[in-house]
C-alpha cells in the first residue's frame, strides 16, 4: 500500500511542515533541518504528533539530512505547481512521487532537505494497548498450536486391503503402508497406525452416523484415514480429503478362457505338464518297490521250489494299474510289508482322482458357459453369468443412484440376486471359480489380474475417481499434505510405488494356461504320503527277511551273514546253486 504525505500551506512565520498519517499506535514529531545551500537561509517549522512507534526517551533516533534534486518529470511538475503563497487547501500526494523531500517555502525549489525523524514517547490509550496484547497473545497461541499439531504422534487409521495394506507378521505392509512412511520423513511427524474396527470404509446410515474409517475420523479416534478412500461429494461434507495420490474408475474382471478349454486335449487340461510326469515317476516307484517287497519278504517266497513267485515285475505293473482304476487284480500281497505298500497306493490313487474329477468338471462347465463380455452393456444384456460387487460400497452407490438405463439395469439384478460380496477377496475367490464377474475399482481389479493369470478385466472404465487421505474438518494437516503428495508425484515417487506392489507374477501369454492346471506342489502332500509308504513298505520286507536269516542260522548254527547272502543270492540270482545245496541238505538230513 503506497504511503501518503499531507502537504499544507506554510504559516506566515513558521513556513511549511508535513504530517505523515498512521494508524499505528506511535508518535513522531518532524523538524525541518537548516537548508544545505548557504542561499538558504536557516528555518523550522513546528510539528504535529501523530502515532509512530513509542521508543525509550533516553535513545532519540535522527536522520540524517540529505540532499536530493528532483530528476522525474512528476516531480518537478510538482515543484512548479507548489510555488509559495498559492492559497489551495491540503494536498494528499504519494510518498514515492514527493520522496519524502520537503521544500523551502520562500525560496527556489531546486534542492531540497529529508526531516530528521525524531522519536518521542507518547502514552497510548489503556484500550488500544489490551486489544494489541491480546491480539499478539492470540496470534501466539495459534502458532504454537500449529506446530505443536505437526510435532505430535498422529493416530491413522487403514484397512487391510491388498496391497495397500496387508499384515505381515505383526506389522503391516503395502503401498499406503509405504505412501504414509514418505509424507512423515517430508513433514516430519511420528505416528501409530491401527486397523479399523469394523473392516468398513466408511459410510452413513440411516441415523446419519458414519461407521467405518470415516466414523472414526468425525469421532476424534483418529487423525487421519490413509487407505483406497474413494473421494465424493458426501464424504467432503463432513470431512477434508488431500490431493489425490491414485486416479482410477469402475471395471469387472471375468475368468478368461484359454487355449487348454478349447483344445482336442482337454481331458490333459486337469493336470498340468509337470503334474503328469510326476505322476509317471511316482507310478514307476511304486510298480518297482511292489517287485522288491515281492522278491524280500520270506512272506511272498515261501514256496520257491514248486512255484513261481507271483510279484514279477511285469505282474507288479499290471497289480498297480489295477488299483490305479479302482478295480484290482489279483494275486493280492501277502506279506505285512507288501500290504502296507499296496494301501498306500491305493489311497494315492483315490485321492489323485477326485482331484482330477473335480478339476475336469470345473473346466467343462467354464468351457460351456463362457461367452464374450468386454463392456458393462454385455454384462447388463446377458443371464448366464452372475455379477456384483461390495455391499454398501461407493460402487454400489454409484449404479444406484445412476439414471443411466444400463447401469440400472446392473443394480437391479444385482438386488434380485442378492448377488452382493463383502469384500474384494471374496469377489475375486467366486470370479476364479467361473461363472461369476465382480466389479470394482480399475486399480484393484488390475492388481487380481495381476496376481491371477485366468483372470481378465474389461477395457471399458466408467465414473473415474480418485483415491486420498481423509482428515477432520479443519485440520491443518490437509495443505502440507496435499504439497508432500504433489511432491511426490513430481518426483516419480508415486510411479515406483504403484509399479511396485502391482507387479505381475504372469510371465508370457502362457500363463493363463499355467494357472489353469493342478501343479505337483498343489498336491505335494499327496505325494509325501506316497514316499512315506513306500519306504516303510521297503523297511518292513528287509526286517521279515533279517528275522527269517537269524532264525535260519540259529537253528543251523551257521552265521546269520552267511545266510543272509544265501537268502538274497536265491532271491536275485544264482539260485541255481543255492537250491542244488539246499537240496543236498535236506538229503543228508
Amino acid at each position: 500500500m503506497t504511503s501518503l504525505v499531507r502537504q499544507e500551506q506554510p504559516a506566515a512565520s513558521k513556513g511549511c511542515f508535513t504530517e505523515t498519517q498512521s494508524r499505528l499506535p506511535w508518535t513522531v514529531t518532524l523538524l525541518y533541518s537548516t537548508a544545505v545551500r548557504t542561499r538558504l537561509g536557516p528555518t523550522s517549522c513546528a510539528a504535529q504528533p501523530v502515532h509512530l512507534p513509542k521508543v525509550n526517551p533516553k535513545s532519540r533516533k535522527v536522520y540524517q539530512t540529505l540532499q536530493l534534486t528532483p530528476k522525474t518529470t512528476a516531480q518537478r511538475e510538482l515543484v512548479r505547481n507548489e510555488r509559495p503563497g498559492r492559497e489551495k487547501r491540503p494536498l494528499l500526494l504519494p510518498l514515492s512521487t514527493t520522496m519524502g523531500i520537503h521544500w523551502h517555502p520562500n525560496k527556489p525549489r531546486d534542492r531540497g532537505t529529508i526531516p530528521k525523524l525524531i522519536f518521542i514517547p507518547r502514552k497510548v490509550k489503556g484500550g488500544n494497548m489490551k486489544v494489541c496484547l491480546a491480539l499478539f497473545v492470540c496470534v501466539a497461541a495459534l502458532t504454537a498450536w500449529f506446530f505443536t499439531a505437526d510435532a505430535k504422534e498422529l493416530f491413522i487409521t487403514t484397512i487391510k486391503d491388498e496391497p495397500y495394506a496387508m499384515s505381515k507378521g505383526s506389522e503391516l505392509e503395502g503401498y499406503c503402508i509405504d505412501l504414509i512412511s514418505e509424507l512423515s520423513k517430508k513433514l516430519g511427524f511420528k505416528y501409530n497406525m491401527h486397523l479399523v474396527k469394523d473392516n468398513r470404509y466408511g459410510a452413513m446410515d440411516s441415523s446419519g452416523n458414519w461407521n467405518g474409517m470415516i466414523g472414526e475420523v468425525i469421532r476424534g479416534e483418529a487423525d487421519l484415514a490413509v487407505a483406497p478412500l474413494t473421494v465424493t461429494a458426501v464424504r467432503e461434507r463432513f470431512v477434508d480429503m488431500t490431493t489425490p495420490f491414485i486416479q482410477t474408475g469402475l471395471s469387472f474382471i471375468v475368468r478368461k478362457a484359454t487355449d487348454s478349454e478349447d483344445s482336442t486335449f482337454s481331458l490333459l487340461a486337469p493336470f498340468s505338464t509337470d503334474m503328469w510326469i510326476g505322476i509317471i515317476i511316482a507310478f514307476l516307484l511304486t510298480g518297482f518297490c511292489i517287485f522288491l517287497v515281492g522278491r524280500i519278504s520270506p512272506s511272498e517266497w515261501a514256496e520257491p521250489d514248486t512255484e513261481e513267485h507271483s510279484f514279477t515285475l511285469l505282474h507288479s505293473f499290471w497289480y498297480i494299474t489295477g488299483a490305479l482304476t479302482l478295480q484290482g487284480a489279483g494275486p493280492h500281497p501277502k506279506a505285512l510289508s507288501g500290504r502296507v505298500v499296496s494301501a498306500i497306493w491305493w489311497l494315492f490313487s483315490v485321492l489323485l482322482l477326485a482331484c482330477y474329477l473335480c478339476n475336469l468338471k470345473s473346466a467343462l462347465n467354464s468351457n460351456s458357459k463362457h461367452i464374450s463380455i468386454k463392456s458393462f452393456a454385455d454384462l447388463a444384456n446377458q443371464d448366464v453369468i452372475n455379477y456384483g460387487t461390495i455391499e454398501s460400497g461407493s460402487t454400489m452407490l454409484f449404479f444406484k443412484n445412476s439414471n443411466n438405463p444400463v447401469y440400472r439395469r446392473i443394480y437391479q439384478h444385482m438386488e434380485r440376486k442378492k448377488s452382493y460380496v463383502s469384500n474384494a477377496e471374496e469377489g475375486i475367490r467366486r470370479t476364479q471359480e467361473g461363472n461369476f464377474a465382480f466389479i470394482g475399482e480399475a486399480v484393484s481389479l488390475d492388481l487380481a489380474v495381476a496376481r491371477y493369470c485366468k483372470l481378465t478385466r474389461s477395457p471399458e472404465v466408467i465414473s473415474m475417481r480418485s483415491y486420498a487421505i481423509a482428515a477432520p474438518l479443519g485440520s491443518p494437516l490437509v495443505k502440507n499434505l496435499t504439497v508432500a503428495i504433489l511432491q511426490l508425484s513430481e518426483s516419480g515417487e508415486l510411479t515406483y510405488l504403484r509399479e511396485k506392489w502391482w507387479a505381475s507374477s504372469c510371465v508370457g501369454t502362457g500363463g493363463a494356461h499355467i494357472s489353469e492346471a493342478l501343479q505337483p506342489y498343489d498336491l505335494r502332500g499327496l505325494f509325501l504320503l506316497l514316499g512315506l509308504g513306500l519306504g516303510i513298505g521297503l523297511l518292513l520286507a528287509l526286517l521279515e527277511l533279517l528275522s527269517r536269516a537269524h532264525n535260519q542260522a540259529k537253528d543251523g548254527k551257521k552265521s546269520c551273514c552267511l545266510v543272509l547272502t544265501s537268502e538274497l543270492n536265491r532271491r536275485f540270482g544264482s539260485g541255481g546253486e543255492s537250491t542244488e545245496n539246499d537240496t543236498s541238505d535236506k538229503s543228508k538230513a
